[in-house]
């Protein structure tokens, strides 16, 4: 079973094309340049490397958020056009539970921070498990200053878990490190790692839409219900200044 991956919630976009639990290809350009334009021609391009056809896709994943408001959007209209143009399911994923599993880290605690304008950070916590994605801090958008106080809260989440050590991850961690030294000595016991920088993550929501269960999957009518993650309103511009749309 095949199953296609989209990823334009960040700077960087992509898609991803995966059979059970093994990745076949991925690709990824600037979400931000034409994304509803390159999407479709990239998974065109990844399907002809291998030598399928459309009609070879037999689950689609995306990644609903938080990010990117265009490029979310971009990204859910594309997964939902080719859902029922080849109907075929479709599930989304969260931003966090995605990155989370692009790490690789089975079970551990992971909190995903994504560098944000105007001094704020998306950010959340969680880990997988054979039930499915767990929260331990649901996903927000926070300022830079109360760092601190919400590594805190996911650090005594990840404690009653039984899950520390917490790993943090993203490209908003270089952001915070001061506030988040501070709170990890203020918690001895707490052992906090800054983790990789993630970008777009196409290739774990194909890995994640080829093993999802049937109860997850959306398809005809229910597609539409299927919406995306944001945090924030508009917070781009148009002509005159009138805004029209941020993660």
């Amino acid at each position: 079973m095949i199953a296609l991956g989209i990823d334009t919630s960040g700077i960087l976009g992509g898609v991803a094309l995966a059979r059970e639990g093994r990745l076949l290809a991925e690709t990824r350009s600037d979400a931000r340049a034409a994304a509803s334009e390159r999407i479709l021609p990239q998974i065109d391009r990844l399907l002809a490397d291998l030598g399928l056809a459309r009609r070879a896709i037999e689950r689609v994943g995306v990644v609903l958020g938080p990010g990117s408001f265009t490029g979310v959007r971009v990204g859910l209209a594309t997964a939902k056009g080719l859902a029922l143009g080849l109907e075929v399911p479709v599930v989304g994923f969260s931003t966090i539970a995605a990155r989370t599993f692009a790490l690789g880290a089975a079970g551990r605690a992971v909190m995903v921070l994504t560098a944000y304008r105007r001094g704020e950070v998306f950010c959340g916590a969680g880990y997988h498990a054979p039930e499915g994605f767990q929260w331990l801090l649901g996903a927000a958008s926070r300022p830079v200053g109360e760092t601190a106080a919400w590594l805190k809260a996911a650090l005594q989440a990840a404690r009653r878990e039984g899950k520390l050590p917490l790993l943090c991850a993203g490209d908003g961690v270089a952001g915070v490190l001061e506030q988040a030294v501070a709170a990890v000595t203020a918690d001895p016991d707490a052992v906090w790692l800054p983790g990789a920088l993630l970008g777009a993550v196409p290739g774990a929501a194909a890995l994640l839409a080829a093993q999802a269960p049937a109860a997850e999957l959306v398809e005809g009518a229910a597609i539409d219900a299927l919406e995306p993650a944001y945090l924030r309103g508009a917070d781009t511009r148009r002509p005159g200044g009138q805004r029209e749309g941020g993660g």
